[in-house]
């Protein structure tokens, strides 16, 4: 919203630009190339710019996503996240670091222990 008031602010006169960008949210090693090939083709196939909110580190202690198995995987290891990556880099993509993981040391964030699901789901906070 700044950046369309600073024009005005300024008293600077330039053309009307209406521009956006679709954020796919949450990449991470569990990413599944089959569901998300399809959308970065429909990105690209339209000329729609699109970014890539990527957690580059998994971490799942509790293993409450990986049926009870406590899963730990670095980027170095994330050959289906960095296959994505490449794949949509390709196509126009830009990557955004989402932070480093969703998960600090065994702390258990959120319920699943492995997002922020805790601010939304909790009760007063």
């Amino acid at each position: 919203m700044f950046a369309d008031l600073l024009h005005d602010m300024l008293g600077v006169d330039h053309a009307e630009s209406h521009q956006a960008m679709i954020r796919l949210e949450d990449i991470d090693a569990k990413v599944d190339p089959d569901n998300f090939k399809p959308v970065v083709d429909y990105l690209h196939a339209r000329g729609i710019p699109f970014s890539m909110a990527t957690i580059p580190h998994y971490k799942d202690p509790y293993g409450s996503q990986n049926n009870g198995v406590p899963t730990d995987i670095p980027l170095a290891e994330a050959t289906t996240l960095r296959l994505a990556l490449d794949y949509a880099l390709a196509r126009g993509g830009e990557i955004v670091q989402h932070g480093l993981s969703h998960q600090s040391d065994t702390y258990r964030n959120g319920f699943p222990g492995t997002g922020g699901q805790a601010l939304t789901t909790s009760s007063g906070t």
